[in-house]
This record gives C-alpha cells, structure tokens and sequence, in this order.
C-alpha cells in the first residue's frame, strides 16, 4: 500500500514525524475511498436482490386454445367465432395474440375476413355480432378471395395489445365475416400471453 511507512527518513525530528502524519493522511484518504467503494457495491447488491424478488414473484399469464371449427357464417358482419381463450395478466399490461388456421368461402370468387379480438370479463357466445358486445378488433384484417368453390387457404395473425390492467381477466377470440357466400374457418389455434412490462412497475 501507498501508505507504508518510509524507513529511509530519520526516525526523528520533524521531518520524520511530518512524513508519517502524511502518509496516516494518505492511508486514511484511501480507507475513506475504499468505504465509499463498499457502501456502492452494497447498494448494487440490494438493487439486485430487489430486481431479483420482482422477477421470481411474478409468472407469466398464457393460454392456448385449438378449437373445433366454428359453424359457417353469412354474416357481412363480423361474428364471434367461439375460439376464445381467458386469461388475466399477473405482471402486465401488454399481451402478445397469435392465431393460425384456414379461412375460406364455399363460392368461387367470394371475400373471406378474419380479424383477432379480445375484451374483458367473459367471452361473448359464439356468432354475436361484434357492435353488440364492448369488444376491441386487434391486428391486421386477414382476406382471402377464393377461385374455386370451397377453397381454403392458410392464415396467420398477431397483435400486440395495450393498456391492460394487471390481475383483471380478459378473453381473447377471433371474429370472422363475408362479403358473399359463406365463410369458413378451420383448424384454428389461439394463444395468448404476457408480456412483462419494466421492473419498475408493480408486480
């Protein structure tokens, strides 16, 4: 250490009792910097162990569902299509919603929709119109325009949803709609899950 004590000065005098009074000096300056070092150190490891209980205390809210196929709709609306999954977010307020299946029509040249949805509470019963219940349309409207009569063709969809209030249950579904003929869905498969906001936030 910086602070030892030089034996090539005289071991008396004033010179002698001046060198060791400044190298107490210097050893005590670099104690003093060393504590503030360890204090730092041990707000770190609190702020670890903090982040650390956040973390183990919170589990990530996910469902899934693989439905049988919902019933044909003629509907120019959008209806429930009965796929609906429940689930309530323990640590967020964001979700990420996945849905894959087939969509198609039972006529040739005919416009096939598919949009995800979710609202809170319940899910609604299968084929209510969706302006009659307080649901919200999520991700990008899937469109098939089919070229022959009954076909059906493979269909992914995603969204992203906000806003969430933790520990309150929300159903996630799907709607489906048609511009002629007579839409059809088929091997559909919904999942839901969280995902976890900043720390900061309150698990």
């Amino acid at each position: 250490m910086a602070s030892q004590i030089d034996s090539s000065y005289p071991r008396e005098g004033n010179a002698y009792t001046a060198n060791v009074r400044a190298q107490f000096e210097t050893a005590r300056v670099e104690i003093s910097a060393l504590q503030d070092n360890i204090s730092q150190l041990q707000g770190q490891i609190a702020a670890l162990l903090d982040d650390n209980q956040k973390l183990r205390a919170r589990q990530m809210a996910a469902a899934q569902k693989i439905s049988p196929n919902p019933p044909d709709t003629m509907s120019p609306n959008y209806v429930t299509a009965g796929l609906d999954i429940v689930f309530t977010p323990t640590g967020s307020t964001r979700a990420y919603i996945t849905a894959e299946g087939s969509l198609g029509n039972n006529s040739n040249g005919q416009q096939s929709f598919f949009q995800l949805l979710y609202g809170a509470g319940d899910p609604p019963a299968q084929g209510t119109d969706i302006t009659t219940i307080d649901a919200t349309l999520i991700g990008t409207e899937i469109t098939i325009i089919t070229t022959k009569a009954g076909e059906s063709r493979p269909f992914s969809a995603t969204a992203l949803v906000t806003g969430l209030v933790v520990q309150t249950k929300y159903w996630v579904g799907a709607a489906y709609r048609c511009a002629g003929g007579v839409a059809q869905l088929s091997v559909v498969t919904v999942t839901a899950f969280e995902l976890l906001d900043p720390l900061s936030a309150t698990p």
